[in-house]
C-alpha cells in the first residue's frame, strides 16, 4: 500500500461536512433525509458527500424500503475514533457537533 492510498481516508475525513456526517452515522445508520435534517444542509450536499465516502469505502449503503441508509465502515470508525481522541474532539467541545446533537434530539 502506498502512502497516498494509506492517507486517503484521513483526507476524506478532513472535510468538515464529511466529518459531521460520519459523527452522526457512528451513532446509528441514517438516510440522506435524516442527515439533511440533523445537519441542516441540503440533501444534495449530503448525498454528494456520501457518494465520495462510499467510493472510498468509508460508508456502506443499505436499502431500507424506498430509501438508502448509510453506516460507517469499520475502517472509518476506527480512524474517526483515533482522530477524535488525538485531536480531543467531542460533542462537548465542537460547536457544529453540539448543534448536530441538539438537532438529532429534536426528531
Amino acid at each position: 500500500m502506498s502512502l497516498h492510498s494509506a492517507l486517503q481516508p484521513a483526507r476524506l475525513l478532513g472535510h468538515p461536512i464529511r466529518w459531521r456526517i460520519v459523527e452522526r452515522l457512528l451513532l446509528r445508520p441514517l438516510c440522506v433525509s435524516d442527515l439533511a435534517r440533523i445537519l441542516q444542509l441540503p440533501e444534495s450536499s449530503i448525498s454528494s458527500q456520501l457518494q465520495i465516502m462510499a467510493r472510498a469505502g468509508g460508508v456502506i449503503a443499505q436499502r431500507s424500503g424506498r430509501s438508502i441508509c448509510y453506516r460507517v465502515s469499520d475502517r472509518f470508525a476506527l480512524l474517526t475514533a483515533a482522530l477524535r481522541q488525538q485531536l480531543q474532539i467531542s460533542e462537548q467541545t465542537d460547536s457544529a457537533l453540539i448543534a448536530d446533537a441538539w438537532n438529532a434530539g429534536q426528531a
